[in-house]
């Protein structure tokens, strides 16, 4: 198990407490700076609208990844999931009767490259939620979007 790895172990441990404190997970990053400072952050906010409000707060958060030396980081997040079968017609993961509510963490070091990882929330009718174990993905395929490569490329393929 790599370093990388271990750091979203760390992380899911800390994101159990806030849950079981309070049934609900905002989103957050955990950043570790070239001189090993932790900084834990929640994505910006911004008070006008724009017509690319994600755009514009990721290029925020890169601008703040290189003037910090950000060597590191995990972003976590509640989010749906759903696995479609072959041939199933694309469906919202919120919107897909088999869907999963999960915690998804999407980690990066600038050596060890990008992983994603995903824990299970569990809601009981008469009972209060709690996380299923946390499950890094196996599939090993080529990621791709916005938050993908978030740290500054190093000039090699990662």
């Amino acid at each position: 198990m790599s370093e990388l790895h271990e750091f979203v172990k760390e992380i899911s441990n800390m994101v159990t407490e806030l849950f079981n404190k309070n049934h609900e997970i905002f989103p957050m990053y955990h950043f570790i700076n070239r001189k090993g400072e932790h900084m834990i952050t929640p994505p910006p906010i911004l008070k006008e609208e724009h017509e690319d409000k994600k755009g514009m707060q990721l290029a925020i958060i890169r601008e703040f990844i290189k003037e910090k030396d950000i060597v590191r980081y995990c972003f976590f997040d509640e989010a749906w999931m759903a696995v479609l079968e072959p041939k199933e017609e694309y469906v919202k993961p919120e919107q897909h009767p088999q869907r999963r509510e999960i915690i998804l963490f999407n980690a990066e070091d600038e050596n060890l490259g990008q992983i994603t990882a995903t824990r299970d929330i569990i809601r009981p009718v008469n009972a209060s939620p709690c996380l299923g174990p946390l499950q890094f993905d196996t599939l090993g395929g080529l990621l791709s979007g916005r938050m993908v490569g978030m740290l500054p490329p190093k000039g090699t393929a990662q």
